[in-house]
Formats: structure tokens, C-alpha cells, sequence
């Protein structure tokens, strides 16, 4: 038989090939031909994962070989061109919108392949106010309780150009938080709700918390506010209104910890650092747990706006029941 066959029976290695391609698809699929929904959960995570560690890791990498190259450091900044200076000190922003866009793009692509597309749904502009809501409080309660001041008047915004850049750092990593949690939220719904509840706080807390277990806990917070947004509209549009305006007016705006290099307005911390959250900014405060567990309270509540369907007409043919 070897002197015949040398490189084995062609019989025995069809067999054995039928037999992996049946494995394959028995892991794969279920029995009407769909996807299981392990599979999609898994390639939905490592793609989002992928795009949220993998692109800034590079990134950065990539900008440290250029200014070493270049010979820009901190020492010597000052005296490169004004483009090198704008590209030190803002490659961090850089790095945050793409690593956003990168995030929004896996999330899209990797949603449509699976069957499990992402809907915007309505309720954007409801989403913005409920989001400019929370920013007001939490910058309102800083002011009064003077845990934290301003760096200077609020007539004198400083614009440079790095404001830009920040704006869409924000509004890009709010879109990537939002499509990724609505994508993990859309598969684990699947199996049960309360899946999906578990699932978007812990994606939101892996991909965006602050290494703390408050900062932890608001993460957790964060995502499974998003995700009963989108549960309560459909969509993702106010659960994307809402964090983009809070994080637009708290980071974009007025410049709260880490992040008040171009920002127009400087917001430092004076004292209680459990409760601002320190140089880990509000996500990692206390006071940022009690208005993510407020919301959550108000969308737990009953809706009051319901309303009683009317009557069905009666059916032709039959009296109405009027003399």
C-alpha cells in the first residue's frame, strides 16, 4: 500500500478531511446554518479589542522612531519647527481619535459580517441634553463645594491648536465607547438581557476604565448606561448624544483632569480627591458614582408617559352597540 500510495490513501485523507470540515462547521454553526452566537461574541470582542489596544500600541511606537529620528525630546522641543512642536504635543490626542475611529470602523464592519448591525435609532438631541445635563451638575457641585477651581476667568478662553484636536478626540473615542458597547450589548441580548447589562459594563470597563476601582466602577456604570439607552430608543443615538456632550463640556471644554492641554478653560482639583477623582480626573470620583447611579435610577423608573390603546373599532357587519 505505500509502495502505491506514498504520500497516504488519497481515500483515508478525503475521510479525514470530510470529517474536520464536519467539526469545523459543528463548532461554527448550528443546526439551521447560522452562526452560534459564541462565534460572533468572540469576533466581535477581538476585533473591538484589536482596533482599541493594537492601532494606539502602534501608533505610538511609530511617533517615538519618528521623533528619535527627528531628534525632537523634551529638551529640545522648543527649538524644533512649529510643526514638530504641535506633532509632540498632540500625538497623544492623535493617537486617542484614530484609536476611536479604528474602534467605530471594527465594530461597524465586524457587526455587518455577523448579522448583528449596530442601529442608530432616534433620540440624539434627547441623549445631548440629558448629557449637557450631567455635565452642568457635576461642574456645578465642584464650583460650589470649591473642590476644584478654574485656571482662569471664563472670559478669557485660551484657543491653540490643539483644540481642535481634542474636540475630535472626544467626539471620536464617545462614537468608538458607544458602537463597541451597543455591538457586544446587540450579541449577548441574545441569550438573556441581563447578559447584555453584565456584557457592556465589563466591555466599557476593559476598553475605557481608569486603573483604580472607582474608576473601575464608573466604567462599569458608564456602559450599562449606554446600553439601557439603546435598549429603551433602539438605537445607539442617545446613548452617542449623551456621552458626547458630557465628555465634550467636561473634557473638550473645560479641561478637567488629564486632559487640559487645549482645552479652552483649565479646571484643577483643590481638594478630596476621592471625590473629583484627582489627576485621574472625574471618572475616577465618587461624586461621578452618584449622577451614573442617578440616571440609571430615572431610566429605571417606569415610563408615566404611556398611554391606554383605544378601543378596536367594531367589526363590520355587527352592531355597534348604539340604540
Amino acid at each position: 500500500m505505500k509502495k502505491l500510495f506514498p504520500n497516504g490513501c488519497p481515500v483515508k485523507r478525503s475521510r479525514a478531511w470530510s470529517a474536520l470540515q464536519r467539526l469545523f462547521r459543528a463548532v461554527l454553526f448550528d443546526r439551521t446554518g447560522a452562526l452560534r452566537r459564541g462565534v460572533k461574541l468572540t469576533a466581535a470582542l477581538l476585533a473591538v479589542l484589536a482596533a482599541a489596544w493594537a492601532v494606539p500600541l502602534g501608533l505610538t511606537a511609530l511617533f517615538q522612531a519618528l521623533f528619535s529620528a527627528w531628534g525632537v525630546t523634551s529638551e529640545t522641543v522648543t527649538r524644533a519647527p512649529g510643526w514638530a512642536r504641535w506633532l509632540f504635543g498632540g500625538f497623544l490626542y492623535v493617537n486617542g481619535f484614530v484609536q476611536g475611529a479604528a474602534i467605530s470602523l471594527a465594530a461597524v464592519w465586524i457587526g455587518r459580517a455577523l448579522g448583528e448591525r449596530v442601529r442608530l435609532g432616534k433620540g440624539l438631541w434627547q441623549g445631548v441634553a440629558a448629557g449637557a445635563l450631567a455635565a452642568a451638575v457635576l461642574i456645578a457641585f465642584f464650583r460650589v463645594t470649591d473642590v476644584m477651581r478654574f485656571g482662569h476667568a471664563l472670559s478669557s478662553p485660551q484657543i491653540s491648536v490643539l483644540t481642535p484636536m481634542l474636540m475630535l478626540y472626544v467626539l471620536l473615542q464617545a462614537l468608538g465607547a458607544v458602537l463597541a458597547v451597543g455591538l457586544i450589548g446587540q450579541v449577548l441580548s441574545g441569550w438573556h438581557r441581563v447578559l447584555a447589562y453584565l456584557g457592556c459594563a465589563a466591555c466599557y470597563a476593559v476598553l475605557f476604565g481608569r486603573w483604580t476601582f472607582v474608576g473601575f466602577l464608573n466604567s462599569a456604570l458608564f456602559g450599562l448606561l449606554l446600553w439601557w439607552m439603546r435598549e429603551k430608543k433602539g438605537g445607539v443615538a442617545p446613548a452617542f448624544g449623551f456621552l458626547a456632550a458630557f465628555s465634550f463640556l467636561v473634557v473638550g471644554v473645560f479641561g478637567m483632569p488629564p486632559w487640559q492641554q487645549g482645552a479652552p478653560y483649565e479646571t484643577y482639583e483643590v481638594s478630596k480627591s476621592w471625590l473629583t477623582g484627582g489627576g485621574m480626573g472625574p471618572w475616577a470620583g465618587l461624586f461621578m458614582t452618584a449622577i451614573l447611579l442617578g440616571l440609571i435610577l430615572a431610566l429605571a423608573l417606569p415610563s408615566r408617559r404611556t398611554k391606554s390603546a383605544p378601543p378596536a373599532p367594531p367589526a363590520s357587519g355587527q352592531p355597534s352597540g348604539k340604540s
